[in-house]
């Protein structure tokens, strides 16, 4: 059964942000881009949008979905195999709520919750 986080309020604050900062020169990654209404908003201005995600069935759900010529849907987890391209722009809504005994994914950010924004803060100096 495919898990996808559906959007909630936390995913609209940032939705107005995307659609305030975006331009139409910039390159944007969004990882963990879920139902890719993030990366949605941004290829309306962006040049370039690629949207990550860890789970095949999210990338595939999105292909078929958004119609954009400007949006890559791409499976990868965090900064793995990103195209060697400069990024104005990075959008990440990380999971984090501690790992619970029903194992959604799509909320696990760790044992205590921040596991995966660390490794993602870690390796940020990167791209």
């Amino acid at each position: 059964m495919m898990k996808i986080y559906y959007p909630k309020e936390n995913n609209f604050i940032l939705l107005k942000e995307v659609k305030g900062y975006v331009k139409s020169y910039d390159n944007v990654l969004d990882i963990g881009t879920g139902t890719g209404i993030l990366a949605k908003a941004a290829s309306s201005k962006a040049k370039l949008v690629i949207a990550t995600d860890i789970n095949k069935d999210v990338i595939r759900y999105c292909k078929k979905t958004i119609k954009s010529k400007n949006i890559k849907f791409i499976h990868f987890d965090l900064f793995n195999n990103i195209p060697k391209i400069k990024f104005d722009i990075i959008i990440f809504n990380p999971p984090y709520l501690p790992a619970d005994k029903f194992g959604d994914e799509s909320t696990n950010g760790g044992k205590y919750g921040f596991e995966i924004l660390e490794r993602f803060l870690k390796k940020l100096g990167n791209i």
